[in-house]
């Protein structure tokens, strides 16, 4: 690997913010009370300068990828699988009923929103500018605003095909 490639995997601000979420998660749940304080402070100016807001200590799987430089927001409850890509400007919140929980291999388009006790299921792509506000089964693909499943397991919706 030349030196180049390092020095962007460095300085990829995705990389970077995801690769500083996990340590200051790790450091959440230890017993480094001062370290953990100094870190916070730390993060939550990377977390002003990117425009994303990932609490430390959020559930988010192995894989995490965060494409394009944007504002990200999740919500600290919510859960995310493996493998999930997520694009800019995306919102994973919460209602007075609760949080989504996201499965494994799923990618959220730009500008999608995802709010209340929901589940995604895996193997979901979410369109881009979808609102999701009802359960995703697996191997489905949503979109719209309000998002409806357009494609199952390869087929359209509706048309078996």
């Amino acid at each position: 690997m030349g030196g180049g490639k390092i020095k962007n995997l460095l300085f990829n601000e995705s990389f970077s913010f995801t690769f500083w979420f996990r340590i200051g998660s790790w450091l959440e749940y230890s017993n480094h009370g001062f370290l953990r304080f100094i870190f916070t402070l730390f993060y939550r100016r990377k977390m002003r300068r990117t425009g994303r807001q990932i609490p430390l200590g959020t559930r988010i799987g192995g894989g995490f990828r965060l494409i394009h430089y944007g504002t990200v927001v999740i919500h600290r409850k919510a859960i995310i699988g493996k493998n999930c890509t997520i694009l800019h400007n995306v919102t994973i919140g919460k209602t007075h009923k609760g949080v989504p929980s996201i499965g494994d291999n799923v990618m959220i388009g730009a500008n999608a929103v995802l709010v209340g006790p929901i589940h995604v299921g895996n193997n979901v792509v979410i369109g881009a500018g979808s609102v999701v506000v009802k359960d995703v089964p697996d191997n489905a693909c949503v979109a719209g605003n309000p998002g409806r499943i357009v494609s199952q397991n390869g087929l359209i919706a509706g048309k078996g095909y």
